[in-house]
């Protein structure tokens, strides 16, 4: 079913593309000046372009898209001269591929004649010179602007040169060149006149690989690379990797802070202390300058390392939290937020009750609300309070009768409405959507143009 637009189309200097015209059987009911069909079982013509009164029910009629028939005379330029042909008294023959108009020896077209079809000579063709070309010669330019001359045609060639990255080949009448492949390149020929070059699914590189570009490489499959990376900038096997990580963090036993045992803040250090090593206290006193406590965990940094910067020191007694301290704590309701806490065997469990919150349009507390941020402050808002926020939930439908102007007043108050025209004619396109110029004058009106008098139905919705 084809979708109407009841206002003309302005495609403001754009292209229409991959356009079919209009195909009928017989000639269709004219709509005026300028309507184009084609015309598939007409004899006379199939592209028919209407000009109106002046040109009859049909201006101009392309038959076949080649052979032209049209009303009246024919102008041609014949030298510097125009002159008209009529067309009813020279008798125009129709081939297969072609047409000849009159009886004429010959034709003077004063600029360029561009023949895209068969051409028939019935006589002799004869160069500049008067001469008439022998048995397999050919009529060419002569070159200095003075007209053609007849030519002997070529019968073979000498030879051509093939030139590649190295060498080169002369190639004679009757050689046949071979577009060989290399390592990893495939060829073969496709079709005709048509050599494909492939590269081979699996490739092997004898040298090395360079990938340049900012963008991200991938590969669908697994890479291979060496277990052991050579320089900083190499990839990492998963098996130095796994090697490298895996048991990194080594746990030492107990470390006595009150005794320093064993010896781990002493300079220089006896127990040469590898990086990852750790330990956790068992009695309290200081590390270094810092004080540990039962159940902290210490942990090297680096390789003989003899500092407190060179630790990590993981505290197992932890303050009561406040502003600035990490710590103890617990966790409240906020109702201000609509949050509810409730705690079960030590855990904390947070819940929205949006009940609690402002609600964002005037009325009681409703069941069914979600909760939105307003200006730093959480609001609650049902489903019809959304609609009220955003402006929806207003609506009006009516419909208009035989005009070209419709005028509709749907008291909205706003210019943000969506529009929609439904053809309300007596047809089978009744409800169906359409497509008209729409404008909004005021807050509360919305006008619909149509080229012609049109029956519609306009739905408008208010957005906002």
């Amino acid at each position: 079913m084809a979708v109407k637009f009841l206002d003309n189309l302005d495609l403001v200097g754009n292209q229409l593309q991959n356009v079919i015209i209009d195909v009928k059987a017989a000639a269709p009911a004219s709509l005026g000046t300028g309507q184009l069909y084609m015309n598939v079982t007409s004899s006379v013509g199939t592209l028919v372009l209407d000009k109106g009164p002046k040109g009859g029910p049909h201006g101009v009629l392309i038959k076949d898209l080649l052979d032209v028939v049209v009303p009246g005379n024919l102008q041609m330029v014949v030298g510097t001269a125009a002159k008209n042909y009529s067309l009813t008294n020279s008798p125009v023959t129709y081939l297969t591929t072609g047409f000849i108009i009159g009886n004429n020896p010959h034709l003077e077209l004063d600029g360029s004649l561009a023949i895209k079809k068969d051409t028939y000579f019935g006589g002799d063709i004869v160069d500049t010179g008067g001469t008439i070309g022998a048995r397999g010669q050919l009529l060419s330019s002569e070159g200095t602007g003075s007209g053609v001359k007849w030519i002997n045609a070529p019968v073979s060639f000498t030879k051509w040169i093939l030139t590649g990255d190295t060498g080169t080949q002369d190639i004679t009448d009757g050689n046949t060149v071979l577009v060989a492949g290399g390592n990893n390149i495939t060829t073969g020929v496709t079709t005709t006149d048509t050599v494909t070059i492939d590269l081979d699914d699996s490739v092997t590189l004898a040298g090395e690989l360079t990938v340049s570009g900012t963008s991200q490489s991938s590969f669908a499959g697994q890479v291979t690379i060496p277990i052991t990376p050579a320089a900083t900038t190499d990839a990492a096997s998963k098996s130095y990797v796994d090697n490298s990580v895996v048991g990194s963090l080594v746990f030492q036993g107990p470390y006595d802070a009150a005794t320093n045992t064993p010896n781990l803040d002493n300079n220089p250090n006896p127990n040469n202390i590898k990086k990852g090593w750790s330990y956790v206290v068992t009695v309290d006193g200081l590390f270094f300058t810092e004080q540990v406590r039962v159940g902290d965990l210490i942990i090297a940094q680096k390789d003989g390392a003899t500092a407190l910067s060179e630790w990590t020191t993981v505290q197992n007694n932890v303050d009561l939290a406040s502003a600035t301290q990490v710590g103890i704590g617990n966790v409240i309701p906020g109702t201000a937020a609509g949050i509810d806490v409730t705690y079960s065997n030590g855990t904390a469990k947070l819940e929205l009750s949006p009940s609690n919150l402002t609600r964002a349009v005037a009325g009681p507390a409703l069941a069914d609300t979600v909760t939105y941020d307003k200006a730093g402050t959480n609001h609650a808002a049902s489903f019809s309070d959304i609609e009220t926020l955003i402006g929806g939930g207003g609506g009006f439908v009516k419909d208009s009768y035989g005009q070209t102007l419709h005028k509709f007043q749907h008291n909205l108050g706003t210019q943000n409405v969506m529009v929609e025209v439904l053809d309300f004619s007596e047809t089978l396109d009744r409800y169906n959507t359409v497509y008209a110029t729409v404008t909004r004058p005021t807050a509360n009106d919305v006008w619909i143009y149509t080229a012609s008098a049109a029956d519609i139905l306009v739905l408008i919705k208010k957005v906002q």
